[in-house]
């Protein structure tokens, strides 16, 4: 793998592992935050995916850094 691709792997096993040791409540809010995402782009609608992936984004580096969920 190229090096950038390597950063990338690793930045989302970083994100990802509180996920893993989270309560259900978490996990089901992360997951639905996915799922909020996946729909908009099935639905092809560019703007709430993009609103979705944003709020996704904002909400995991606020519960990575502030460790709320």
């Amino acid at each position: 793998m190229n090096p950038l691709n390597e950063s990338i792997k690793e930045g989302m096993n970083l994100t990802r592992r509180p996920s893993l040791m989270a309560s259900r409540e978490r996990l089901k809010l992360v997951q639905d935050e996915h799922l909020a995402i996946v729909e908009a782009i099935a639905d092809k609608d560019a703007e709430r995916a993009e609103a979705a992936m944003r709020s996704h984004i904002g909400n995991a580096r606020h519960r990575m850094f502030e460790g709320t969920q």
